[in-house]
């Protein structure tokens, strides 16, 4: 775990199993998160032309990488060992 409390490896979670999608996550190498944010870019594309919008009009413009990167960031804590960033918080 780093200094911030982000696991670095799947040995620091004392659990019997861990779900596919956070141990893929954990274990995702720059070009592999690229490719998510990417595809999650291209699925809220597909939303707003599904819903008759233009994703490439003026107000729109970088709406999908914007909402990728948000989702990720939202849930970044699926990466992190809270008793690790409880201890630390506390420990302030």
């Amino acid at each position: 775990m780093d200094s911030v409390g982000h696991v670095t490896s799947l040995s620091q979670f004392k659990l019997t199993r861990v779900a596919a999608g956070t141990k893929a996550r954990l274990e995702a190498t720059e070009e592999d998160k690229a490719i998510r944010q990417k595809r999650l870019s291209n699925a809220v594309r597909e939303i707003l032309e599904c819903l008759g919008e233009d994703p490439d009009r003026e107000g729109l413009t970088g709406t999908p990488e914007r909402y990728a990167e948000a989702m990720l960031y939202f849930t970044k804590g699926y990466e992190e060992n809270i008793k690790g960033t409880l201890s630390l918080k506390i420990a302030y």
